[in-house]
């Protein structure tokens, strides 16, 4: 990544939650209508949903890749459990320690930001996993 990537102040973090938890509706708005439509054949059903995934995932992506590391860890933490693990899913494996390095830093003693480090953590502390 070329451009240096800006912490975001405070309400800049509330407008970068806001658009994520909207991304993460919208993407759990159309998956459940996909879901619920009467498809003629289980493989077009399968393909749409399948493409609507990868569009909003795709989406959501690219946002989190525009945010500075504290922001998307801000975000991490303020997102409900089973969100937290999709947008943790769509942070780049190259932008992994930077993210942790700033939830850990944000939150050392937070249960959730240890469970998410020794999960992803290529090498997670014993101490702090077992």
């Amino acid at each position: 990544m070329n451009e240096e990537l800006l912490h975001a102040d405070a309400e800049e973090l509330q407008a970068h939650l806001a658009e994520v938890q909207e991304l993460l509706g919208r993407y759990r708005l159309v998956e459940d209508i996909a879901h619920r439509q009467e498809l003629s054949r289980p493989e077009r059903r399968e393909l749409v949903d399948e493409l609507v995934h990868r569009q909003h995932l795709n989406q959501l992506h690219a946002r989190l890749d525009k945010m500075h590391p504290a922001d998307v860890a801000y975000i991490l933490e303020a997102l409900p459990p089973a969100d937290r693990l999709l947008v943790w899913d769509l942070v780049g494996a190259e932008r992994d320690g930077e993210v942790l390095t700033a939830s850990e830093t944000s939150s050392r003693t937070s249960p959730s930001a240890t469970a998410r480090s020794c999960s992803k953590s290529p090498m997670p502390s014993a101490s702090r996993c077992s």
